[in-house]
This record gives structure tokens, C-alpha cells and sequence, in this order.
């Protein structure tokens, strides 16, 4: 198991992540996941909120940098969660970091 300053928090890894985590464990499990790495209580999560709903509004900042942020519709609550947070937790709960194939080369146009 590398250790966890030698995985890549990327975008797209933090997307396989989240994939592999609820094909595996379930949607409720990861919504569990985020409210237990911000130390909220369960009954704090939206009623309408799901899965579709995190991935949804999980994006970058506008500045292409800094922590990735959960937008959770329902409480007015923006969620400021980074990705090196979800990692560790999946780390260290789960000892497991799926494989990100990798990204192929962008296609050239001729100019």
C-alpha cells in the first residue's frame, strides 16, 4: 500500500473514487463517508439528497486549483471538503485505491 502523499488527489480520481465506492458499498454508504469526514451528524443531510445529488455538484474551484467542494442543496450549507480528506478515509477504512486508467492523448486537429 503506497502511502497516502504518493497518491494523486486528482479530478478524474476522485470521480473513480466515487464510482468504485458506490458500486461497491453504496450511495448511502459514501453519503454516510461525507458526513462522517466533516464530523456531521446523519439526520444533518438533506432528505432529498443522494448520490446524483453529490456528484452533481462536485466540482472544481473556478480557479482550476485548491479543494474540491460539495454543494448540497436543501440547508443552504456549502460543504468545503478536500480530496485528500475522502482519500484517507477510503484508505484508511477500506485499505483499497482503485486504478484510474489512464487518459489518453488529446485528439490533434492539425493546427
Amino acid at each position: 500500500m503506497a502511502p497516502l502523499d504518493m497518491v494523486v488527489p486528482t479530478y478524474r480520481r476522485m470521480h473513480a473514487l466515487m464510482f468504485y465506492f458506490d458500486r461497491n458499498h453504496g450511495a448511502e454508504e459514501l453519503l454516510v463517508l461525507v458526513l462522517k469526514t466533516l464530523n456531521l451528524p446523519h439526520e444533518f443531510l438533506p432528505a432529498h439528497a443522494d448520490y446524483r445529488t453529490l456528484t452533481m455538484y462536485l466540482h472544481r474551484n473556478p480557479s482550476g486549483k485548491g479543494p474540491l467542494m460539495f454543494h448540497m442543496i436543501g440547508n443552504e450549507q456549502i460543504w468545503r471538503l478536500g480530496t485528500n480528506d475522502i482519500l484517507a478515509y477510503l484508505i484508511e477504512t477500506y485499505d483499497t485505491v482503485p486504478p484510474v486508467p489512464p487518459v489518453p492523448p488529446p485528439i490533434s486537429d492539425g493546427g
